[in-house]
């Protein structure tokens, strides 16, 4: 049975080798467009075998599928985020002095 050290240095291995597929994909849907993106072209690019590739994918849409959720996860949490937050500074700017907060925003 591998010990803890193990099993998070292969989870590790695992979530680069996940990473290597979506961003090599990534630039080839960048470079040549999602139509003329194949299975082929990735593990071609990413030097991996086809199993390798299956082995977190199904086909070039499920990698385009999951390079989008994840670009958008990261998008949604540095950009959206942030933006909706209000200080009692900015709420008091927004709506008058003393006022609560009509912004709508998560008071702080």
């Amino acid at each position: 049975m591998p010990d803890g050290r193990t099993g998070r240095l292969q989870a590790r291995a695992e979530d680069t080798r996940r990473r290597v597929i979506l961003d090599t994909a990534v630039a080839l849907y960048l470079s040549q467009g999602a139509e003329n993106t194949t299975v082929s072209a990735i593990i071609k690019r990413a030097r991996l075998g086809r199993t390798t590739f299956h082995r977190y994918f199904k086909d070039a849409d499920d990698v385009l599928w999951h390079a989008v959720t994840r670009d958008f996860d990261a998008v949604i949490t540095d950009f959206v985020v942030p933006s909706l937050i209000v200080t009692a500074d900015d709420a008091d700017v927004a709506v008058g002095a003393g006022e609560p907060s009509g912004a709508g925003g998560i008071r702080t």
